[in-house]
């Protein structure tokens, strides 16, 4: 640990001296620190790679996390093995961490069971809190008076990665970030410091392995990733506690599979929310809305959701629906549910001030709505003009306010979007308005957590929570009101636990260039964050797009999870029939990819949400020990087997790729490139530079033009085996109704791929690993994709399948220039089977 006498911070007090006791005499996990100014610390061992650190200063206690959802009581014991030095330095120590604590001063240091150490308090700051400034002091208003502080050593080569929505490259040392919830100046750029989304957690990226660190607080925080000093890392909180986590690892994966432990699984979302979705601000009146659906079916691009934006409702007031524009909303969401369309409305949290609409009115009569702190009902200025905003901080207003959806969920709307919930104001509809743009409610503004009669919590210790509060209102009023179906919610701003009620999209996006790698960015951080469901608006939503750059916004959402094309009021529609030929053909297969994806992706959101996984993965995530992969953000992993290296720049007919270690297959011509290597590859703009992993088994379906049109049948098996004796293929399948809560009572299939070269055979074989859903019969295609090097081509000279032949009429072979492909028609099967090819 680097030594190094203090900087001058102004009323900065790092924790001295302390005395250690166990909170539990029985228990070695749990200790409690006391120093002689009343600071007091704890450390909690919850598991054997978890350990929680909280300092409390003066008079100051706990506060309960939005984001846990694991009490420490509810962790199983874990083993620790204490040692206490002569010099009274504590060392707790279990299989995957030690730590050993210094008391005077308070330090920690961590440490992998080889000795390797990170997460190190800075020897001369350590943690600490500002004291208020007396009589001669000068405030430092980097250091406001309460705020707590720790800082970390950060070792030569360290990366910081994650960190929530950001706009930066994917490394964030040297950079100083902010966390609270806004809406950034437009258009927002690489410099931007605070987004919409607050997620406090972060990786630390050593030597090939990783450790992470969350910071448990909703109030504004910063991290200074080594910005200030370059090997000195600091986290902060405005006021309250100073509560973090220390995820040991050592992987990516085991860190984002122990926060998903603590702070929530992404429960899986029906399976139409993974199609694409159509969105503008705004389609009115409800003639232009049946124009874009016709305009869809009609070209035959898949489509499966349709957007509403705020023109939908009445005067902007929520839950309504304006009866001008839309007077029978249940039979324009029913004859568009017949063309196999979803529609998605808009809500915001901002509720008019009119004493003749239903949900101010219930409001303030229930006192739901948040008050100055003089008690005063606040008024912010939104789209309907003064606004009074929920406090969904409490219960009893959440549920109210999911209750309130019944309105839209009686129209047939499948689900909700929030938006504006940083919470931000706005004047933009508002003529002679004077309010700044990215303001929000006072810091002193109150809210209740415990009711209207409890202790008052000002707005500044809830902000970072409120959006992420209102997704939970909207998630559960849909799961209450419709048991039997899975809730879909789009949330622009959220906190750490965001993914156990919404999807996240990064909000308003400008139609240029530099805005494909800052969406590819942010999803990515999103989901080094914790946040597996992210996406973009496709297109752009500020200014105007162009074919080619529609086509390539077009492919580059096709391989990230959230899929939706959003523009703004004002600028060129640019829906993916709207520059004429060729981007209408090009858009029209990207769309059509994804749809054959969707098995192979519905499979990567069901390993992320049991394994907190990305969906979308950094090419640092899967090859964290590749020093060549570390910096990385135009490529991507989808899933663990597909890499995907989009274009992001103007007439690009080809561009260079980073490829991991291992053989990629390229998907449009069979060529197999061996990593680690970076070559160029063809990228003309009909084309999404796209890899499957050799070894891999990637489930695809038949295109249709929205989840549901009819069975997926048949569901091909694409193998990619190497040619050498004894190679080995593997893939996966997940496989549920798609669309109901059942599978969280076991109602779900995974089902195993293994295939393997003898010879002159080939045997794949499906093999159901856990769950017991049924499903209904299909047909089954296996593709075997066998590299050629210009030697004779193999052919089948027999097949079997579950020791019975195969028909030569079942068996096609398709010469291409890398590799020979052979297709097998299996018929209508069920697992377990098995499949002998023997070739020629």
């Amino acid at each position: 640990m680097a030594q190094r006498d203090a900087p001058p911070l102004s009323g900065y007090r790092p924790i001295g001296a302390t005395v250690a006791q166990r909170a539990d005499p029985d228990s070695p996990r749990d200790w409690r620190f006391a120093a002689g100014d009343g600071t007091r610390a704890e450390v909690a061992l919850l598991a054997a790679d978890l350990a929680r650190v909280r300092l409390l200063p003066p008079g100051c206690v706990p506060a309960p996390s939005w984001a846990v959802v694991r009490a420490e009581a509810e962790w199983p014991p874990v083993a620790v093995r204490v040692h206490e030095g002569e010099n009274g330095t504590l060392t707790l120590t279990t299989d995957a961490i030690r730590i050993a604590i210094a008391p005077a001063p308070l330090r920690l240091s961590c440490s992998w069971p080889d000795g390797a150490s990170f997460a190190e308090d800075d020897s001369a700051l350590g943690m600490g809190f500002v004291a208020a400034p007396g009589p001669q002091d000068i405030p430092d208003p980097l250091l406001p008076a309460g705020s707590v502080r720790c800082s970390k050593h950060l070792a030569p080569g360290e990366r910081i990665l994650g960190a929530g929505e950001r706009t930066s490259a994917l490394n964030r040392r040297g950079e100083r970030l902010v966390f609270w919830n806004s809406d950034p100046p437009q258009p927002h750029g690489p410099d931007t410091r605070a987004m919409y989304v607050s997620i406090p957690f972060w990786l630390g990226m050593r030597g090939g392995r990783a450790y992470g660190i969350f910071l448990d607080s909703v109030w504004r925080t910063e991290l200074d990733a080594g910005a200030t000093h370059d090997d000195r890392l600091t986290f902060a909180a405005d006021g309250g506690d100073l509560t973090y986590y220390i995820f040991a690892g050592p992987t990516p994966a085991a860190v984002l599979a122990r926060y998903a432990e603590l702070t929530g699984h992404m429960p899986l979302p029906p399976r139409w929310a993974l199609g694409y979705g159509q969105s503008r601000w705004s389609y009115f009146p409800e003639e232009q809305l049946r124009e874009v659906a016709a305009g869809f079916r009609s070209r035959e691009i898949p489509c499966d959701t349709l957007w509403l934006d705020i023109d939908y409702m009445d005067g902007y007031r929520v839950f309504t629906f304006s009866p001008r524009r839309f007077p029978a909303p249940g039979r324009l969401i029913g004859d568009l549910a017949q063309q196999g369309f979803k529609v998605v409305t808009i809500l915001d949290p901002g509720v008019k001030v009119d004493p003749t609409d239903t949900t101010f009115s219930e409001g303030l009569a229930r006192d739901y709505f948040v008050r100055r702190a003089d008690g005063m009902l606040f008024t912010g200025v939104v789209w309907p003009g003064d606004s009074a905003f929920p406090d969904f901080s409490r219960a009893e207003v959440r549920a109210w306010w999911g209750e309130r959806q019944r309105v839209l969920l009686e129209a047939g709307v499948a689900g909700v979007w929030d938006d504006m919930n940083e919470p931000s104001l706005t004047d933009r509809l508002a003529p002679d308005g004077d309010t700044p743009h990215g303001a929000t409610l006072p810091l002193d503004a109150v809210h209740r957590p415990e009711g209207a009669d409890g202790p008052a919590l000002p707005h500044r210790a809830f902000h970072n929570a409120y959006g992420m509060q209102m997704a939970r209102a909207s998630f559960e009023g849909l799961a209450r009101q419709r048991p039997a179906q899975r809730p879909f919610v789009l949330t622009r701003a959220g906190y750490a636990g965001i993914q156990r009620y919404a999807a996240v999209w990064t909000g308003d996006n400008v139609s240029r260039w530099e805005h494909l790698r800052l969406a590819a960015r942010m999803c990515l951080a999103l989901g080094l964050s914790g946040v597996p469901f992210a996406g973009f608006d496709t297109g752009g939503f500020w200014d105007d797009a162009s074919g080619e750059l529609l086509v390539r916004f077009t492919q580059l959402g096709a391989v990230f999870p959230f899929f939706r094309n959003h523009s703004a009021l004002g600028t060129l529609a640019q829906e993916p029939w709207a520059f004429g030929q060729p981007f209408t053909s090009f858009c029209r297969a990207a769309i059509a990819l994804r749809y054959h994806l969707l098995p192979y992706l519905y499979t990567a959101f069901a390993e992320a949400a049991e394994t907190g996984a990305p969906i979308a993965r950094p090419l640092a995530y899967a090859f964290p020990d590749d020093a060549a992969l570390a910096d990385v953000d135009d490529e991507h992993l989808l899933g663990g087997d597909l890499l995907v290296a989009p274009v992001l720049e103007p007439g690009q007919p080809r561009r260079f790729v980073q490829f991991p270690a291992g053989a990629w297959v390229d998907w449009q011509t069979g060529e197999r490139v061996l990593g680690p290597v970076r070559r160029r590859v063809d990228s003309p703009l009909d084309v999404l530079p796209l890899f499957a992993r050799a070894g891999a088994i990637v489930p695809l379906g038949p295109v249709m033009q929205h989840v549901g049109e009819r069975p997926e049948d048949p569901l091909t098996l694409v193998c990619y085996l190497g040619p050498e004796d004894g190679a080995e293929a593997t893939g996966r399948l997940y496989e549920d109704d798609g669309e109901t809560p059942a599978y969280r009572e076991g109602a779900f299939r995974w089902t195993r791929f293994v295939a393997r070269r003898a010879g002159s055979s080939v045997t794949l074989r499906a093999e159901p690993e856990r769950g017991a859903f049924a499903g209904a019969p299909r047909a089954w295609v296996a593709e075997l994709h066998l590299p050629y090097g210009g030697d004779a081509r193999q052919a089948i000279a027999a097949a079997q399948v579950n020791g019975q032949p195969l028909d030569a009429s079942a068996c096609e072979i398709a010469p291409r220039r890398y590799e020979t492909l052979l297709r097998l028609a299996l018929g209508q099967i069920t697992a377990p089977f098995a499949i002998t090819v023997r070739l020629a």
